[in-house]
């Protein structure tokens, strides 16, 4: 249990930070040379900026310690590949709804909805897809080097 704490804290830290990143590219992309802390549209359904930056810290915080702090299951060596990812990604798929239902100015449409899963389970595939080939080849290399 301590373990899984010490992880949620990090994952406090982790989520911040991404949440800035994203930030900072996302306003790379709109360009105009300004920093948007959070989105015009998120603004608006908060009424200032200041509540909205609050809250938008507080979500990416808890997206955060939600990733890092179940990331202890995918450690599970009796558990098989495939259980170990459903659950990882059952367990996230709340707090990265919410983060995305903030973002949205119109999440409440079902086409809306499923775009976002739809974004979300991709972006989880190709994550879980590319730390599988790495770790099989990372086998494979290691195998080599010893042989």
């Amino acid at each position: 249990m301590n373990k899984i704490l010490k992880r949620s804290l990090w994952g406090i830290l982790v989520g911040v930070l991404i949440g800035f990143l994203l930030m900072g590219f996302v306003s790379l992309l709109v360009g105009e040379g300004v920093f948007y802390v959070v989105s015009p549209g998120v603004v608006d359904k908060c009424g200032s900026e200041l509540i909205a930056s609050l809250l938008q810290f507080l979500l990416f915080a808890i997206c955060g310690m939600s990733f890092m702090g179940s990331a202890g299951i995918l450690r599970k060596e009796a558990w098989g590949s495939f259980k170990k990812t459903a659950l990882y990604y059952v367990i996230n798929f709340p707090s990265v709804m919410i983060l995305g239902a903030f973002q949205m100015t119109n999440p409440y449409r079902f086409d809306v909805f499923l775009v976002h899963v739809l974004i979300y389970t991709i972006l989880f595939f190709n994550v879980w897809l590319f730390k599988h080939l790495y770790r099989k080849n990372l086998k494979k290399y290691s195998d080599d080097y010893r042989n």
